[in-house]
């Protein structure tokens, strides 16, 4: 699951492009009710229409919805990160709310190492993060392991 980024986030759009290009299932957030959202599946970058908060969101006469179980990784927006997997997201709860549901989908955040942060605050209902990558470095979060190829 990626997300239609905003001015100030890392551009997305080159990533949906390539993995559309190589034939991978995208889904993106759709708000479909106060502080609530769905996966929605993106079938090609002109199905992109504007969507709640002027977000963009895959049109839903050509995508459908897709199970969160389903979903194997999670890009995560937001806009403060710590180590630990804290994040400061933007004021919905949409993430907090729907991350729970996707099982053991991977959470993924793209963020630019000025979001990386000592501790953020973080309520029994906020969702944490297990990876972060910035242009500097990726971070494990929780002791979140990852594999490495050689």
């Amino acid at each position: 699951m990626l997300y239609a980024s905003m001015a100030e986030e890392i551009d997305l759009v080159p990533f949906m492009e390539i993995l559309l290009a190589d034939g991978r299932r995208i889904v993106l957030p759709e708000i479909t009710g106060r502080g609530t959202m769905e996966a929605r599946e993106l079938p090609s970058m002109d199905a992109l229409t504007d969507g709640v908060f002027g977000i963009a969101t895959p049109d839903p006469t050509r995508g459908s919805i897709v199970p969160p179980e389903e979903i194997d990784v999670i890009i995560v927006p937001g806009a403060a990160f710590s180590s630990d997997g804290g994040r400061l997201g933007l004021g919905g709860g949409y993430y907090d709310r729907f991350l729970p549901r996707a099982g053991n989908a991977v959470r993924v955040v793209l963020a630019f190492d000025f979001q990386i942060v000592p501790a953020v605050p973080m309520g029994v209902q906020d969702a944490r993060v297990d990876v972060i990558l910035t242009e500097r470095r990726m971070i494990s979060c929780n002791g979140y392991y990852l594999e490495e190829e050689v």
